[in-house]
């Protein structure tokens, strides 16, 4: 209830401060609402998507405007037969650009299924073990378990070649941002689209606690194609900053198949102190001091570079980002395992 409270209260400032097409005037404007195209999102009406949509789409949630046909048709973004706070949410984030898309299109989605979902990996010093729905260009699936066995090697743990274990298999289709399987067994499940993920929800019965439902959630796993061309570019950790210099630790790939490693600053000039000038304008640089050179391959998720040097590391590409890991020794906490994570300077 105060998640809604707050968002209605930002539905009245929004109509205050900007002027919202009233409700109803689709209607007025348009002898053919039946046969015009949905602008999924636009539940005002007045031919954009943005935060006023939310606003009234709060507003009809609680009951101080009633919207017409076509404008709930276009409000529920979520597709779930309802209009509510849900849809206002998912309106506003991707108003914000948190969200690619607006509607998980049924026609986007068929083609963006194909491949392996998994869920988060369960570990031990010997495996890491995944759930994976495997989908079919030709509509079969399969679902199961995905095993790596971990193995040490220059002071990281290391995936080998999986085994997996399927458990169903069946055929899929898809309409809307849902996707329904049915199983050789005679079994049935469907899984939502939602924010890239699937969300798979199982319910359970637990004698203390009642009725209780349970959210399975699976990530595309990005494959070996996709993350060569990505990989190309600079990745860099969180900038380390003091009041003359802000620096980057960067991993450069290159085309060629080259990779450089190192620092990179940008210096700050002390004498401006006026903190409305845009921190941007008194940076000089960068200048870069590259530690490593070498080249990289890449096979699945893991990107292992061979530098000059003669050293050898690797690095795991997790929810788009670069994962490397490196195992230190400490006197009164034994072996530890950090992990220094890139993100790509788009």
């Amino acid at each position: 209830m105060k998640i809604k409270a707050l968002l209605l209260a930002l539905a009245l400032i929004l109509t205050l401060s900007a002027n919202v097409v009233p409700v109803g005037a689709a209607e007025e404007n348009s002898t053919d609402t039946e046969t015009a195209e949905v602008l999924y999102g636009d539940a005002n009406g007045d031919g954009a998507v943005n935060s006023l949509d939310a606003a009234a789409v709060l507003k009809s949630d609680v009951g101080m405007i009633s919207l017409t046909e076509a404008q709930s048709t276009a409000a529920d973004v979520n597709l779930d037969t309802k209009v509510d706070s849900l849809d206002a949410a998912q309106i506003l984030k991707y108003d914000a650009g948190i969200l690619k898309y607006l509607v998980d299109a049924e026609e986007y989605l068929i083609g963006y299924l194909v491949g392996e979902w998994l869920t988060p990996a369960e570990s031990n010093s010997a495996v890491s073990c995944y759930e994976f729905v495997r989908y079919n260009a030709d509509g079969t699936v399969e679902k199961g378990l995905k095993v790596y066995e971990l193995e040490y090697e220059d002071e990281v743990f290391v995936e080998t070649d999986p085994s997996c274990q399927v458990t169903k298999r069946g055929t899929y289709t898809v309409s809307g941002n849902t996707v329904s399987h049915s199983y050789e067994d005679g079994t049935e499940e469907t899984a939502q689209f939602k924010d890239d993920t699937l969300v798979f929800t199982e319910t359970t019965y637990i004698e203390s606690l009642g009725e209780i439902v349970l959210e399975y959630v699976y990530e595309k796993d990005e494959t070996e194609e996709y993350l060569t061309g990505y990989l190309i570019g600079e990745w860099l950790t969180p900038g380390i900053s003091n009041s003359l210099v802000l620096g980057y630790e960067f991993v450069r790939y290159n085309e060629d198949g080259t990779v450089e490693k190192g620092y990179k600053e940008y210096v700050r000039d002390p004498i401006i102190e006026d903190s409305s000038i845009d921190e941007a304008s008194v940076e000089t640089g960068p200048s870069y001091q590259v530690t490593k050179r070498g080249t990289y391959t890449v096979s699945g998720n893991t990107v292992s570079h061979s530098y000059e040097d003669g050293t050898e590391e690797t690095a795991q590409f997790k929810n788009g980002t670069l994962v490397f890991t490196s195992v230190i020794n400490s006197e009164y906490l034994g072996e530890i395992v950090l992990e220094h994570i890139y993100e790509k300077d788009e």
